[in-house]
This record gives C-alpha cells, structure tokens and sequence, in this order.
C-alpha cells in the first residue's frame, strides 16, 4: 500500500481540507438559505415550515462555541465533513480485505464539490449526511460482530437523521431490502433489539411529528408534496433525468461519478460480490434514494444537493470499484489507470478554484457568479439601517423573500443594527419567533426588495396605496456592483398588515 494512503496521512489530509474550509467559511457571507437557517439558530424548536430543526441546532451549537458570524454558523458544519470521514474510514476497514479502499474513499469523498460545497455552507444536507453515514457505521460494526446492541445505536442515529431531512426515510427502506434479500440476516426481524433501535428512531423523530400536528402538517405537506405523481409533464418532463444525472457528475467530479456508477454495476453482475454484507449494505441502503430521485425527475427538478447523504457511501462502492475493476480492453484498462492516479489532483485543483474565487471573486466567471451572495451584506445591512433612520422608519420590512429576511436579520444584529426585520408577508416561516404587533412596531416602515422584484403593477394590492419607491441600495465588492435593491417607504397598510400568503 502506497505511504500516502496511511491512516496519519489520510488524516491529515483531512484536516488540511477542513482548516481550508474554515479559513474560508470565516472570510466570506452567507449564502441565501444559511441566513434564514441562522435566523432559525437564535430560536430553536422542534419544527419550522422548510425542513426539520437539526441544521437549527448544528448552527446554535456553533454559536455557542465561538463569537457571531459566519465561522460560528459553518463551523459544525465543516467539523461533520471530520467525522464522516472518520466513518467512512471504518466502514471501508471493516468491509474490505483490500487496505487501500478505506482511504481512497476517504480521499475522494473529502475531494468531491459534494463535501468540498455541501458540507461548507450550512444547509440541513449537513446533519443528514452525518447521521446517515453514522448509521451505515453502525450497521457495518453489525453485519461484522452480529452484535445486535448495534441496532439501538443505528436507531439512535437514525431518528436524529430524520430530524435532518425526511429524505432519511429512505435510509430505513434500505435497511429492510439488506435484511430481507438475505436468509441469514432474516433472523433479525425476531431480535427485539432490531424492534427498540425503531421505536428509538421514532421517539427522536416524535418531536418533530407533534409540531406539524400543531401546524396543520406544514413541513411535511410542503416536503412530501414534491414528490408529485410522474410525467406530469409528458415524455418532456422526462428532460430532468439527464440533468440530474448531469449534476451528480458535476457535484461528485466525474471520475467519483464513473466509479461509483461502475462499483454499483459490478455488484449487481457479480454474484461473488454479494456475500460481503458491508458492501451490499452501502448498495441497498443506496438504492431506494436514488430510485426516488429518478422517479422525481421524470416530473421536476432534482437539485443536486439532495443526494449529499449519498456520496459517503458511493466514495466507498467507487473505491472498492476502482481496485476491483479490471476490464479486458487495454485501453480502456489504461484509461481507468489514469483515472484513478490524477482523480484526486484534479479534484484538489477544482476545490482550490472554487475556495478561491468563492474568498476573492477570482478567476473570474463568464456567467452568473454563483458566489456573489458570499460578499457585501455587512456593508449593506449598515445602508439600509442608515437609509431607514434617515427616513423615520420605525423598521425594516421584507416581502416574498425569506433569504432577504435572513440576511439582513442577521446582519443586522452582526453589525449592532437597532431596528427590528419584519416579513410581511410568508408568517408562517416565522413562527418560531414573537409574532409581531402591527400596533407597537411603528410606522412608517423601511421596505427592502430586489431591484425589480415588485413595481407598481406587480406591488400586492393592499400595499399600492402605502408604498412609495425612495431609492436603491447597491451590494458591493470592492469595484464590482453584486446587486441592486430598491428601498420603499411604507405607510402602515390596511389590516391585516403581516399575512401567511
């Protein structure tokens, strides 16, 4: 086995890369999403309208490790890349003879946009890759001893994976397929320690249940409701396959995606490949999300980010893959050959690209730049509360944009703003906060929108009579213009004044 592939190397790579991460994650904005999960960080609750709270509590306990700001919202984040990493590394150790697939995983998951991007910004992909990865730890340390206490741990981590992403539930489907399609594991639907890592799933999960009961199931209609029902579109909705498979070449790096796509093939035509349970563990717990995502597309979108839980595990079957794969045709032989040797350099070189342009704003993109919300927003929080105090506004107001509520919310309060931030519309996103009283906030109000967002024509009726356009306010970096936001001073509107549409 090569030096580099060592357990201290491996790992100091992997702390090389989170130290990056970090370094960057503390010299650039939030994104969109991160500032209305930040929002959510500063009133944890066991359910808001988007997703479940676990990113809520990720971002709270970094906040409560370090001053406010965006390393203090990443940081757990970031950190969770370390321990998924140190999973993979176990799971790929106790599945495989071969030494060097452990740490080939480890390499080319850490090196993947997925890790590199998904598991920078501080989205609810973060806790539910951990917990998912935990659980496939857990079940690998199963399949290995035939130990069954390892079923309570899998249940522990499996509920605080639904408190994630609902997309967990497909873990658990998973789970049955790798006991029902083998007779000797069968016997574990007859041990109760099978049966108590359920019900402690589903008294973790409880919480969240019992907050949509209590709000006419609001997370799990607005979630559940994607799913749709299949060629709604025809035969051209049938256009989101390709993409999606486009971008989880993109989001894993191609020769991940080849791999992995190959390791999942050789399993199903090698009949010997079968008997190992950690690798049929990682393919049948894969499966059903993936199927999912397959039937989605043939409806709508599929944003790459949702397979994140995903990757871990095919970094394991692509490594595996990469070993065992020996093709007849030489030069197909070689150009795996070169895949496996420069996958990693390209991809470290990728990573170094996109870390640098995401700090810097260079190399510059001939297209829409999609790290221009990583800049300008203390600068811009300060302006509009300038704008809002010379106008006597008693406090700032957003419309139709959650990710504008986020950020100047949360810039806001960074940059030692007095004024409160309002949406006015959307309240339901909000209930984790006080609702507030139309009666004592004061009027006029400082409304902010994206530059052409609402004009008069498009301006919600009960606002055309009480909104007047006073100006713009640019986001900056350096030289460059990001954005534009038009700034509105708003009389108080007819009641109701804060509405859930």
């Amino acid at each position: 086995m090569p030096g580099w592939m060592g357990s201290p190397t491996i790992a100091a790579i992997v702390i090389a890369i989170a130290a990056v991460k970090l370094l960057v994650a503390a010299n650039t904005d939030l994104v969109r999403d991160e500032a209305y999960y930040a929002l959510w960080s500063t009133a944890p609750a066991p359910g808001y309208l988007d997703h479940p709270p676990a990113i809520a509590w990720f971002i709270a306990a970094g906040r409560a490790m370090l001053p406010d700001g965006e390393l203090a919202v990443r940081l757990t984040t970031i950190l969770s890349t370390i321990a998924i990493s140190a999973a993979v590394w176990r799971i790929g150790r106790l599945g495989f003879d071969d030494l060097r697939i452990a740490p080939l995983a480890v390499l080319w998951f850490n090196l993947s946009l997925a890790a590199g991007v998904g598991l920078f910004v501080a989205t609810p992909d973060a806790p539910s890759a951990l917990f998912w990865a935990l659980c496939l730890w857990c079940g690998a340390e199963l399949a290995r001893s035939g130990a069954g206490w390892w079923w309570i741990a899998f249940g522990v981590f499996a509920g605080l994976g639904l408190q994630a992403k609902y997309t967990n539930l497909f873990l658990g489907a998973g789970i049955v397929l790798w006991l029902a399609f083998y007779p000797q594991r069968r016997r574990w639907f007859a041990d109760w320690r099978l049966w108590a890592g359920g019900v402690a799933a589903l008294a973790l999960f409880a919480p969240n249940v019992a907050w949509n009961a209590q709000n006419g199931w609001a997370t799990f209609i607005k979630q559940f409701g994607r799913s749709g029902s299949g060629f709604t579109e025809g035969w051209a909705g049938l256009r989101y396959i390709p993409e999606f498979i486009a971008g989880q070449a993109g989001f894993m790096l191609p020769a991940l995606f080849l791999f992995s796509a190959a390791g999942l093939g050789l399993w199903a035509r090698r009949r010997s490949t079968r008997g190992n349970a950690v690798l049929a563990l990682l393919v049948w717990t894969t499966l059903p999300l993936l199927a999912y995502f397959m039937f989605h597309g043939t409806h709508s979108r599929v944003q790459g980010n949702w397979t994140m839980p995903l990757v871990a595990p095919l970094a394991l079957i692509a490594a595996w893959a990469a070993i065992e794969w020996r093709p007849d045709a030489p030069r197909f032989a070689r150009l795996l050959r070169f895949l496996r040797r420069w996958h990693a350099p390209f991809a470290a070189l990728v990573l170094a690209v996109v870390f640098a342009h995401a700090w810097s704003g260079w190399p510059k993109t001939p297209f829409r730049d999609p790290t221009a919300e990583m800049h300008g927003w203390r600068e811009t929080a300060r302006t509009i509360e300038r704008a809002a105090k010379e106008n006597d506004a008693a406090f700032i107001a957003t419309l139709g944009d959650y990710g504008m509520t986020g950020w100047l919310a949360t810039y806001q309060a960074w940059t030692s703003g007095t004024l409160p931030v309002e949406q006015l519309d959307q309240r339901i996103r909000y209930r984790f906060l006080p609702a507030p009283d139309a009666r004592k906030l004061g009027w006029p109000a400082l409304l902010v929108t994206r530059q052409g967002q609402i004009d008069g024509k498009r301006m919600p009726a009960r606002l055309k009579d009480v909104a007047r356009r006073i100006g713009t306010v640019e986001r900056r970096r350096g030289d460059d213009t990001l954005a534009t936001y038009d700034l509105w001073l708003l009389d108080r509107p007819p009641a109701p004044v804060f509405v859930d549409e």
